[in-house]
């Protein structure tokens, strides 16, 4: 049975909109209903939490006003309403991810940059020890490299005739 049913309304002025408190038997749980984080003056609510068990501990239900994390069932406030889970993708998630693709292109960008070097700039003629590099295939690579020690060893031998006869 009902003992006591006690409704309090503040004025709009105040922000604490409603509180509503109920007790059924002394043996029962009392159930309230505190929408602001203000004294609701209703024995259950005090400064926004419910001072009793079960239903009255100062845990808030979806779309509840709060002012705190821990006044909400699902511990998420944000806006001054209660949400129904915490955001899946926080602030720093999203930092870090754009910190890593970041990374991830100014690596590819830096690598890029030194094999262009190395290759002797966009556009230019690979060359190594004065001969092409460019279109040429294992057996013109050899015959280049026979010519040049053939020419080294002729004019090897042209300087010392040359030697000789002065």
């Amino acid at each position: 049975m009902l003992d006591v049913v006690s409704l309090h309304f503040a004025a709009p002025s105040l922000n604490v909109s409603q509180a509503v408190y109920a007790t059924m038997d002394k043996n029962k749980v009392q159930t309230c209903k505190c929408e602001a984080n203000k004294d609701c003056s209703s024995g259950c609510c005090s400064f926004g939490f419910c001072s009793s068990t079960s239903l009255c501990e100062g845990r808030k239900v979806e779309n509840d006003y709060c002012d705190d994390k821990s006044e909400c069932q699902n511990t998420s406030c944000l806006n001054n309403k209660c949400l129904p889970e915490d955001p899946v993708i926080n602030n720093q998630a999203i930092i870090g991810i754009v910190i890593i693709i970041a990374a991830c292109f100014s690596t590819a960008f830096i690598y890029c940059c030194l094999c262009r070097n190395k290759d002797g700039g966009e556009g230019g003629r690979r060359r190594s020890n004065g001969r092409d590099l460019d279109n040429v295939d294992g057996t013109s690579l050899l015959n280049q490299s026979r010519e040049h020690s053939n020419s080294a060893r002729n004019r090897r031998a042209t300087d010392e005739r040359n030697n000789a006869q002065n």
